[in-house]
């Protein structure tokens, strides 16, 4: 009996302990919270990062991922740190577990990036923890080189047109270059654009422009230009503002939104206003026209009914042909002005005739005349606002000019013929006949 009795204590003893340790761990079950189980930066990455100027909020999303049904609140801290791991900027906040549910929970905090922050990447840090825990786990997520702070606008330059530069034309050439200390994915310009401000905008005091927004006018988005690093252009039709002093300007936007101009001063140029008088008028366009079409060329004057005809004379046919207000009579042949052509034209009334179109840039078009006499146009070679150096014997060339029998103009308002000689300026809007003796080229 009593080695009965010795052989059955143990066992009580064992399971009395048994069933007291597990009565003191089954309240620690049953209250211990469940915990998050990670953290996930979404916002900025590096490959979609963020670009903020100093002085500036950033905002950073991440998820919280929560393990069980019992969730907790959660303590979270965000910083902002440099490549040694310091810490720039901080925030720390508490989400409230009324807030939270199962699984990932999508969130954003707001962290502010010092005004003194030096310009370069750096580093997002995203911690979390179960606030209501004495000794939880802290769980971590960094993404490097998340964030670029960028305090330095562009560097940018107007390379054409020049200061000072005349230009025309519906297809003019404009060109920049633009470039930024930081770039990502090897863009560090997001936007180019070119501008323009007319001095004889009255909305700009004293004759300035461009003390505001509102004194520019957007003339093209810059595209960069093939193979050239950091270059971009624009066409520009600078028929569509008036004949005037202005600028031109480039401005360039780098990725962290900060702006930068150049600009120059330049003389736009597209047309030439000419004075007839009632009666025969001897004329040509010293510019290369938009459109040739006579009747537009002449709207003005056709609207106005001052304009009675309009002739020129061919000489590889010896034919004369003709046009006839208001649009042509039957068996008219003359549909065109061009350059390079003199044309006679029969007024009713005085009237102002402005021709649109391209001044020549360098040596102007060429022209075949023939023996004998010749009804030719002076194509205007250079700058318009400069007369100096454009003499009969500049415009015709050495090799015509020793050709040369007779050479002469007809001023209407004086009503008299005018002898053209070598220095003899030429005179826009002027139409001459010219008489050689053998064919030769003008300007070869």
């Amino acid at each position: 009996m009593s080695r009965s009795h010795r052989s059955t204590r143990p066992l009580l003893t064992l399971a009395l302990t048994v069933f007291i340790m597990l009565a003191m761990l089954a309240p620690v079950a049953v209250a211990a919270p469940e915990w998050v189980h990670g953290v996930v930066i979404t916002s900025p990455t590096a490959d979609d990062p963020a670009f903020v100027q100093p002085d500036s909020s950033l905002e950073v999303g991440y998820t919280v991922a929560i393990v069980g049904t019992q969730v907790d609140d959660v303590w979270v801290r965000v910083r902002l740190q440099d490549k040694y791991n310091s810490v720039i900027s901080e925030v720390q906040e508490i989400v409230d577990a009324p807030t939270l549910g199962t699984g990932p929970n999508d969130l954003t905090s707001s962290i502010y990036v010092p005004w003194w922050l030096a310009s370069g990447w750096y580093d997002i840090v995203v911690c979390v923890m179960d606030y209501d825990w004495d000794m939880p786990p802290l769980f971590c997520d960094k993404v490097s080189s998340a964030v670029l702070v960028d305090d330095t606008s562009p560097w940018v330059e107007l390379v054409k047109p020049a200061y000072g530069a005349w230009v025309t034309g519906q297809d003019y050439l404009m060109v920049g270059t633009a470039e930024d200390d930081w770039a990502f994915d090897g863009t560090d310009i997001v936007s180019v654009v070119f501008e323009y401000c007319v001095l004889s905008n009255w909305r700009a005091p004293e004759g300035w422009c461009g003390l505001t927004d509102e004194d520019w006018v957007w003339i093209a988005d810059g595209v960069p230009t093939p193979g050239i690093p950091h270059q971009y252009e624009a066409r520009w039709d600078t028929s569509q503002v008036p004949d005037d002093e202005g600028y031109v300007r480039i401005c360039a936007t780098n990725l962290v939104g900060l702006t930068a101009c150049d600009w120059n001063l330049v003389y736009v140029q597209n047309r030439y206003t000419t004075s007839l008088r009632p009666g025969w008028n001897l004329i040509s366009t010293p510019l290369v026209l938009y459109d040739e079409d006579i009747e537009d060329v002449l709207l003005h004057l056709i609207a106005h009914n001052s304009v009675k005809q309009v002739l020129t004379y061919d000489r590889p046919s010896g034919t004369w042909h003709k046009w006839t207000a208001p649009a042509g009579a039957p068996g008219d042949t003359l549909t065109k002005i061009e350059d390079g052509k003199g044309y006679w034209i029969e007024m009713a009334a005085a009237e102002d005739l402005t021709f649109v179109g391209t001044w020549s840039e360098g040596m102007p078009p060429t022209y075949r005349v023939y023996e004998d006499w010749n009804l030719i146009g002076y194509t205007q070679w250079g700058e318009p606002t400069w007369w100096c150096c454009n003499s009969a014997f500049d415009y015709l060339g050495f090799p015509l000019y020793q050709s040369v029998e007779s050479f002469w103009r007809y001023d209407a308002w004086s009503e008299v013929w005018v002898q053209v000689y070598d220095w003899s300026s030429m005179v826009p809007g002027a139409g001459y006949w010219l008489a050689v003796s053998e064919d030769g080229t003008i300007n070869p």
